[in-house]
């Protein structure tokens, strides 16, 4: 800290002092600006700390452009461990989250199970919360309210015992599911972690191709320096320089900087990806062998209902030849897309879901194009008919866009029960004409195509209007 910093010597000289006293921890400074929030108070992860080493590489290095900053040779072992560990740390995020897909894939079954289990527990959950809301123990003593609240502590008690059972076996699945995994690995081996990574990444092939653009940058790092010491210390166990043994004797800082924005590019692209892929496996929309994208593009491969017999024959041999599956996983990759909403639909077939009436989507079409006040109009319209249009807008994720979220189609039931249950939609919550486009995008995204229909000459209207 710098004296230019405080309004007199003697100020700073009181700050000094009072300072040499004090504990860094759990004490804020005089000024935010030197007071950190760390662990449960900085809501602080792994990828945290992993984004503030990088932070740091590019502090130190725009340091040396300044007259009063550090020069290469001052500051090339912090940049240098910085970088490292940042690696480290990215590997290990990347190989957590590599590990939880394939377990899914590899224990699909108990995996499908598992999250339809998890949601169950939740609307238990909801349901339990409310009638523990509605239970007065007072109302037990009195013979007035008694009866209605023994009815109440009944089926408080039976959604009790039900939570606790599923409790039990979603932990019984969970350790099915993920016995194998390493939950923490504690390494500082970057050619380890990278191995770990190699030996299950093409459970996936999106990971592979996303993954292989870092690996001609790791080999700057890995080979001199396994155990995460050599720039801390000038000897390595074996009592050997680390530089000098691995023949090092310039570093150019140039090259460090700008291979590092480009390590931190690939890896953000990879937590971006991983994030998404393991919400898409939660959806249990895979096989063994297939993710769900490729599920989908097999679903716009196959013939609509009208000529399936005629031409299914072809379209089989075909997509058994490009994704390397025999005969039994094309059928049970064909069963998946029948039921599903979204890719039933690609193949010609709509899976309806829920009923909005004509009425409902005319007044919605109308107010939206400005033709008739949605708060008179929709007084005509169930509860139930205002939470669907809700919901289809809601699963195109507009909402949720800023944060990096998206919902599948398979989300569609849960969002709906969600929003019936919580009972807080009203006509206030749905305003047409914003939400018409994200409305027609949720019911396509669900495979619901004659409701999009229905609303889509609307929004020439809105357009010219």
């Amino acid at each position: 800290m710098e004296k230019a910093e405080v309004t007199s010597p003697d100020r700073y000289e009181i700050i000094r002092r009072r300072y040499l006293k004090a504990s860094p921890y759990n004490e804020a400074a005089y000024d935010s600006l030197f007071t950190a929030c760390v662990g449960e108070n900085g809501g602080y992860g792994q990828d945290t700390i992993c984004d503030r080493f990088c932070d740091a590489v590019q502090i130190l290095l725009r340091s040396l452009m300044r007259t009063d900053g550090g020069t290469a040779d001052s500051l090339v072992y912090p940049i240098l461990f910085c970088v490292r560990h940042s690696l480290e740390l990215y590997l290990k995020d990347v190989y957590s989250s590599i590990q939880y897909i394939h377990c899914a894939k590899t224990h699909r079954d108990a995996f499908v199970k598992l999250q339809k289990l998890r949601r169950v527990g939740y609307r238990v959950s909801q349901r339990l919360e409310v009638y523990n809301g509605r239970l007065d123990p007072r109302s037990l003593s009195d013979p007035i309210d008694k009866s209605a609240a023994l009815a109440v502590q009944k089926k408080a008690d039976v959604l009790t015992r039900r939570k606790e059972l599923i409790d039990a076996r979603v932990v019984e699945l969970y350790d099915q599911c993920f016995h194998e995994m390493e939950a923490d690995v504690y390494t500082h081996d970057l050619k380890d972690l990278k191995e770990k990574i190699l030996s299950i990444y093409q459970i996936d092939e999106r990971i592979k191709a996303a993954f292989d653009p870092v690996l001609p940058y790791l080999t700057h790092y890995e080979n001199i320096d396994p155990h995460g010491d050599a720039f801390r210390y000038l000897f390595s166990r074996e009592g050997e320089p680390h530089l000098e043994k691995n023949n090092i004797r310039l570093v150019n800082l140039l090259a460090v900087g700008f291979q590092h924005e480009e390590i931190q590019q690939i890896f953000e692209g990879m937590r971006l990806l991983l994030y998404h892929m393991r919400k898409e496996y939660e959806t249990g929309t895979f096989t063994r062998d297939l993710s769900r994208e490729q599920l989908a593009e097999i679903s716009k491969m196959l013939p609509p209902p009208q000529e399936f017999a005629g031409k299914i024959k072809g379209v089989k041999d075909e997509v058994k030849t490009k994704y390397g599956i025999g005969s039994n996983k094309f059928n049970e990759a064909l069963a998946l897309i029948r039921k599903n909403r979204e890719f039933s639909y690609n193949m010609g077939k709509e899976l309806v879901f829920s009923n909005l009436s004509e009425s409902t989507l005319k007044i919605f079409g109308e107010c939206a194009a400005g033709q008739c006040d949605w708060i008179q109009a929709a007084k005509g319209i169930n509860f139930d008919e205002l939470c669907l249009l809700f919901t289809f807008s809601d699963i195109s994720g507009w909402r949720y866009m800023d944060h990096g979220f998206t919902y599948y189609s398979e989300n569609l039931l849960d969002l709906y029960r969600n929003k019936k249950w919580e009972h807080r939609i009203s006509l206030y919550d749905i305003h047409p004409k914003t939400e018409l486009g994200y409305v027609i995008e949720g019911m396509k995204k669900c495979g619901q195509q004659t409701y999009a229909a229905a609303l889509e000459p609307y929004t020439r209207t809105v357009a010219v209007t």
